[in-house]
């Protein structure tokens, strides 16, 4: 064998030596980490894997509106149908702010008494496409629309106070 392959040979056989240190790592790393199978132990990440799903599968729906917990609409309902005047409503909306969101993603719905904060409201847009209207709103065209324009924005009170709102829905005090 000449020096080359002797050192070749060397170089190999240390490669696959780290490769199997590295492996016997990572598989000490994992089962410290989800526990062992065999001895019935848990590790770590099947400890707090339960309190971490829950965590996020509440913030995931915090986050898309669907648990609110400043919403308070008792008795909400789907709005079904949805009033007529809606469609060319929203056209007005959507040419107003220039922006487009199909009008079909919205879920409407309806409840006898909608409070957010514990100030009661007429209407309120939850992201990314359900609104809810206090039912002596839902015909109320500066009420809908301007819940229309939080859903063809997508954006909540940060639009407030930014003119919009006066700009397309005429009457409209802040």
């Amino acid at each position: 064998m000449t020096q080359r392959t002797h050192s070749l040979a060397k170089r190999i056989q240390r490669i696959r030596r780290d490769q199997v240190e590295r492996t016997r790592h990572r598989r000490y790393r994992a089962a410290r980490l989800l526990g062992d199978p065999q001895d019935g132990t848990r590790g770590g990440a099947q400890r707090h894997a339960g309190g971490v799903v829950l965590w996020l599968t509440c913030a995931a729906l915090s986050a898309c509106g669907i648990i609110d917990p400043n919403l308070d609409a008792p008795n909400s309902r789907s709005l079904d149908p949805i009033p007529a005047e809606y469609h060319a409503w929203y056209d007005e909306v959507q040419a107003c702010v220039q922006q487009y969101r199909p009008f079909h993603h919205i879920s409407w719905y309806v409840s006898d008494e909608l409070f957010l904060d514990g100030v009661e409201m007429g209407g309120v847009w939850r992201g990314p496409a359900t609104i809810t209207m206090s039912s002596d709103y839902v015909l109320r065209e500066r009420a809908v629309k301007s819940e229309m324009i939080h859903f063809a924005m997508g954006a909540g009170d940060a639009i407030h106070g930014t003119g919009v709102f006066e700009r397309c829905t005429p009457g409209w005090s802040e």
